[in-house]
């Protein structure tokens, strides 16, 4: 790369800081974490540490935003990462620009996310058999005893408040 090329990439990846990269973190946990890791190795899809500086800032917002666009159009380096991955395409996660910005964020630095934020509160204590618990530990708010990922994460269910879900699973309304 040239001087005026890195330029333009560091101005690129600059904006994407401004975003949120602790609501990237919780995005991850919600909505990537099932199919991907930050450096421990490929599952469903590929690893993604150091993703930000492999590929273009575009290429990564629009495949993040719209995977199964880039598919049909036939991009390549789209084409190849379905190829390598049992042809499983990467669902389109239905995430907006700012949320897109903030995952970005997140991947350009995930150690540093939530420094300096305050941490979220603990959720109040829920018993078990309670409907509010089971929304929690499907909706990912509460965590799973051996730290796997959410429900949300690969199902949808109705009436989920702005997650939506995952496409990956069957719905389970």
């Amino acid at each position: 790369w040239n001087d005026s090329q890195s330029a333009q990439r560091i101005s690129k990846s600059a904006a994407s800081l401004r975003q949120d990269a602790s609501q990237g973190q919780t995005l991850f946990a919600q909505k990537c974490q099932a199919c991907h890791t930050i450096g421990g190795g490929k599952l469903v899809g590929p690893d993604l540490q150091g993703v930000v500086q492999r590929r273009d800032l575009a290429w990564l917002k629009q495949f993040i935003a719209a995977p199964e666009t880039l598919l049909y159009t036939g991009d390549p380096v789209a084409a190849q990462l379905l190829a390598d991955y049992n042809n499983v395409p990467m669902p389109n996660l239905g995430l907006s620009e700012a949320e897109v910005d903030s995952l970005i964020a997140y991947l350009e630095n995930p150690e540093a996310a939530g420094q300096g934020a305050a941490a979220p509160a603990a959720p109040a204590a829920l018993q078990p058999g309670d409907p509010q618990r089971g929304l929690a530990l499907f909706s990912g708010q509460t965590a799973l005893a051996n730290g796997g990922q959410s429900c949300v994460a690969c199902h949808s269910a109705a009436g989920l408040p702005s997650l939506g879900g995952g496409s990956l699973g069957p719905a389970l309304t």
